[in-house]
């Protein structure tokens, strides 16, 4: 079903109500997932420190969702301190938490780790 978007009126429904029930989240991973999967990488051309931008990944993710530290350690059953630190890159996170943390922000850790290579690439090219 094709719905027009042009004729938003006074006597026409509003914005809101035409996306009523939209999945706002589903909405969120997929663009996440999109945008990780279009990352094209040569190992050969580019040498990559993941852990140094893993943190930037997940706060990526996280402010993507719209999530305060404090919310995200909650889901993830972390502590807030550690998550900050993780996110300044201070502290390399376990595998256990970032698996964590991937679960908490509803990602899969791959579409996480492309994510930081996203970043990685994008800070070498500056």
């Amino acid at each position: 079903m094709r719905r027009n978007f042009y004729a938003l009126g006074p006597s026409s429904p509003t914005l809101r109500s035409l996306t009523a029930g939209v999945n706002w989240g589903l909405i969120v991973r997929r663009t996440l997932h999109e945008t990780a999967s279009s990352v094209r990488l040569n190992p050969a051309s580019v040498a990559l420190d993941l852990a140094q931008h893993f943190g930037a990944a997940i706060r990526r993710h996280r402010e993507t969702l719209r999530l305060s530290q404090e919310e995200l350690a909650d889901r993830a059953g972390l502590d807030r301190s550690y998550l900050g630190r993780i996110e300044r890159s201070e502290q390399n996170a376990t595998l256990a938490s970032a698996q964590k943390l991937a679960d908490a922000v509803g990602s899969d850790l791959d579409v996480i780790f492309a994510t930081a290579r996203q970043i990685a690439l994008g800070a070498g090219q500056r």
